[in-house]
């Protein structure tokens, strides 16, 4: 293998993750790197890179709606219609755990950040994975996100990130916006 990342397909993405690798991939407004959120070993790969040991928590991406109730604890109505009025899209939630979650995936307080992606190639792979995705940033501590290849390479090797997704990032101009369950902004 060399050291200039290379783009691929869904295929050698799912086979990536189902080996518990750190792949990324498109998303609407920046790269983004992501692992299974049920390999522990490819969550502490993600946390190596990011330089990130301050349990936060992560942000998980689903493609569709059917696993959310793997992730987030039983919602209101009123709080499903609050989900219903923003995704998929770019707005992440911060919502009460489901209660047999990995510690390593939950925030304070026993919460999950779920964001319901509208990017086509966040939602394919999604579907073909068959689970939600941590979603984090493709960039080292204190540096811009990556917004192309050429900046993911100055960050990543081959060695450290063998799966760079192929497709184009999705228009937007800002991070996702982050919402907590009462509807205060946690982030623009």
């Amino acid at each position: 293998m060399t050291d200039q990342l290379k783009t691929h397909g869904l295929d050698a993405a799912i086979d990536a993750l189902q080996a518990g690798h750190v792949i990324a991939y498109p998303t609407e407004s920046v790269y983004g790197l992501g692992c299974d959120p049920y390999h522990e070993h490819a969550c502490q790969t993600l946390c190596d890179l990011k330089a990130r040991h301050d349990g936060s928590g992560w942000i998980c991406v689903i493609g569709d709606l059917e696993p959310l109730q793997s992730l987030v604890a039983p919602l209101s109505e009123s709080m499903l219609k609050k989900l219903h009025e923003t995704w998929p899209g770019p707005t992440t939630w911060v919502l009460p755990a489901a209660p047999n979650l990995p510690p390593w995936l939950m925030g304070p307080n026993q919460t999950i950040a779920v964001r319901y992606s509208a990017h086509p190639v966040v939602q394919a792979l999604c579907k073909l994975f068959k689970s939600p995705l941590i979603s984090t940033s493709a960039n080292l501590k204190s540096q811009p996100p990556a917004q192309d290849l050429d900046t993911l390479r100055t960050y990543f090797d081959a060695q450290t990130l063998p799966i760079v997704l192929k497709g184009d990032l999705g228009g937007a101009h800002q991070p996702c916006r982050m919402l907590s369950a009462s509807g205060n902004i946690i982030r623009h």
